[in-house]
């Protein structure tokens, strides 16, 4: 646990040393200079003539020598030509592509721009840097993990297979992965703009500026970030399994995955997939706590714990289940509590100030049961496991981490009966909790 919470600060801290570029304007390709774009004087234009550039240096699509981009009203030169075209100025705000006068004219505002990456669909090459990058990343997070389960051989070989089975899934149904309606328009927009010394009120957007720093802006980094987070939540599913049954963590990937609803969420890359891995992280944390007598490393991991669950319920408020159950299985640990809870308020009350976050939005009442009878009918087998582990288990109490998870699903499955939260953390603490009574019956 200590070595895992250490490696996450180093990619955290890694992370946050990428530094912010400052491009007030574009008027040239940075990566080729076979073509120039100028873009207008807004934001939205500026940070769509940054997708652009690092589009067509990746795919290495030819769609004219000088490029312009913006509207009648943000780009002089689009002014100076547009009556060429016989259009109203204001018929410039729709996405177009026109060929005016030797130039390339894409039109658009900050609500018709995104429809840009519609150009670039499909444009994948897998010789690229970009691509080798990926590889080399990948690879290193999964030595990572096969490094931390040497002491389960057991574990290392269903981990691989795990692996394997995530590999060949995204090769043969890569063309059913895509991205959640408003993606561009919404966070990966706020990524673009980060670009141009300005803050985004968007949470995810960081994330995904990050990653288009180290990987670049383009549909095809975006379908990379996917798969690498698919690849993580997989790789955690392992520490979610009892400390000595690591290998159980196939049986979790396995019970999990085995739901369509599930698959099917996991092939859109929406803000959901963020907040999954999140959660997951923060069982991680709340199953393998070392309680270690030494007071600065427990200082460090309560310091950690709290933060990401700060981040957790800025993002899902229903995460606000983590604190109420970790506190409730280990209450005589009052002081490490406090500390807690104290650090999850502070950090909550400055990320939300900064993020401009309203409360009064977080929880939207459930209107109509669908979602629950989708829960129902695909968590039959979790409930069977339940209903087979109780029997065995009889008298015999569940304490410790087992019944934080166990706590967890009750108090999640409650928030999801009556407010409209998503099913994807549910799925996950449902499959978890079942293996591991399951393992607990098995050793009575």
């Amino acid at each position: 646990m200590k070595k895992f919470i250490f490696m996450l600060l180093i990619v955290i801290l890694s992370s946050m040393m990428l530094s912010v570029d400052a491009t007030p304007n574009i008027h040239f390709s940075k990566y080729d200079p076979s073509y120039t774009i100028k873009a207008g004087n807004s934001t939205p234009s500026q940070a769509w003539a940054l997708y652009l550039d690092e589009e067509l240096r990746e795919s290495g699509k030819n769609i004219g020598k000088d490029i312009l981009i913006g509207n009648f009203y943000d780009n002089s030169k689009i002014r100076e030509i547009w009556g060429k075209t016989n259009l109203p100025p204001e018929s410039s705000k729709g996405f177009n592509i026109l060929q005016i006068n030797g130039y390339t004219v894409i039109t658009g505002n900050e609500s018709t721009l995104p429809e840009l990456t519609r150009l670039f669909d499909g444009e994948y090459n897998l010789n690229s840097p970009t691509f080798f990058m990926f590889l080399t990343i990948s690879i290193f997070t999964f030595l990572f993990f096969l490094y931390l389960l040497r002491k389960a051989p057991y574990a290392r070989s269903l981990y691989f297979l795990s692996v394997l089975t995530l590999t060949l899934w995204v090769i043969n149904g890569y063309s059913e992965f895509g991205f959640e309606d408003g993606f561009f328009k919404g966070i990966f927009y706020e990524a673009l703009k980060l670009n141009f010394n300005t803050f985004s009120r968007e949470p995810l957007s960081y994330p995904i500026f990050i990653w288009g720093k180290a990987f670049g802006f383009t549909l095809f980094s975006m379908h990379l970030l996917h798969f690498y987070l698919l690849f993580l939540i997989i790789s955690l599913m392992f520490y979610l399994a009892p400390k000595h049954s690591r290998e159980l963590g196939f049986l979790i990937f396995g019970l999990t995955f085995a739901l369509p609803i599930f698959r099917t969420h996991m092939k859109i890359l929406s803000g959901d997939v963020f907040i999954l891995l999140l959660f997951e992280l923060l069982l991680v944390i709340g199953t393998n706590f070392s309680f270690a007598p030494n007071k600065a490393l427990a200082l460090f991991e309560v310091g950690t714990f709290g933060a990401l669950t700060s981040i957790s319920i800025l993002l899902m408020p229903a995460s606000f289940i983590i604190p109420v159950s970790f506190i409730t299985v280990y209450p005589k640990r009052f002081k490490r509590n406090y500390i807690y809870l104290l650090s999850v308020l502070i950090l909550y009350a400055f990320l939300s100030a900064f993020f401009k976050v309203d409360i009064r939005g977080y929880f939207i009442s459930r209107t109509d049961f669908v979602a629950l009878k989708n829960v129902a009918r695909e968590s039959i087998v979790q409930f069977a496991l339940f209903a087979y582990s109780c029997m065995e288990l009889k008298k015999k109490r569940i304490i410790g981490q087992t019944w934080f998870v166990g706590v967890a699903s009750l108090l999640y499955m409650a928030t999801f009966i009556f407010m409209k939260v998503s099913e994807l953390p549910l799925f996950l603490l449902l499959s978890t909790f079942a293996i591991r009574l399951t393992q607990k019956a098995s050793q009575t």
